[in-house]
């Protein structure tokens, strides 16, 4: 069976599941299922020959999207620059692994891709921070290979908890509630915006975190 032939047969079997894990999968072909599956809406991992892709559902698009206009807001409040990747598939071929972010954004290496439409990790530096929402479980590990990617930071939240990873120098995240993206706010707090969303309009859920923020950063000296 060709390449060709191999992406279409596993998109169609991935179009009719919720939940799929592949293995023995070539990059190429890999490559080849993303262009068929580009319009399916299937949050994707490939990590060393094991393809994953699952459907969304829409408590995990409730909170990226949220998460996502949080940071936003922190980047706007804190004056901090900021490149948009959203859902970008970050994917390295030297190392034979790929991931669909859920959110992610260059923030201290902003500069660096200004104006890009095109992200070459192999050239260009990776996300500064990462979202993963994990309310859905997957076989791979999305957190290993966010740290194989070289990604600084991510905000890892399954419903009720967010929390932050810090890339260690020996290539693990160590995990706590500080950011060093954004210092002197307190990410902890984060998740109770995001459990307020259960009974407030989304805008109203934003208003309330600017003015949060707009409060702790009048407190800092």
């Amino acid at each position: 069976m060709t390449t060709v032939e191999e992406s279409q047969t596993i998109a169609r079997l991935v179009q009719t599941k919720d939940h799929v894990l592949l293995s023995r999968i070539s990059w190429d072909t890999y490559e080849a299922l993303l262009d068929e599956c580009e319009d399916r809406r299937l949050r994707h991992t490939f990590d060393r020959g094991s393809f994953e892709a699952m459907t969304r559902s829409a408590e995990h698009e409730v909170w990226k999207s949220l998460l996502g206009l949080f940071v936003v807001t922190l980047a706007e409040e804190l004056s901090r620059p900021l490149f948009l990747g959203g859902e970008l598939t970050l994917q390295r071929a030297d190392l034979e692994r790929g991931l669909e972010a859920d959110q992610c954004y260059w923030i201290a290496h902003e500069s660096q891709v200004r104006g890009k439409t095109t992200i070459d990790l192999s050239k260009d530096p990776p996300p500064d921070l990462f979202v993963e929402i994990e309310v859905s479980r997957t076989v791979l590990d999305r957190i290993a290979l966010a740290a194989a990617l070289g990604i600084g930071e991510v905000w890892r939240f399954d419903g009720r908890e967010l929390r932050v990873g810090v890339l260690q120098p020996g290539g693990q995240y160590l995990w706590g509630t500080d950011s060093p993206t954004f210092p002197g706010i307190r990410i902890s707090d984060l998740a109770n915006f995001l459990q307020l969303a259960r009974t407030t309009d989304h805008l109203g859920v934003l208003r309330a975190f600017r003015a949060s923020v707009r409060s702790q950063v009048s407190q800092t000296p």
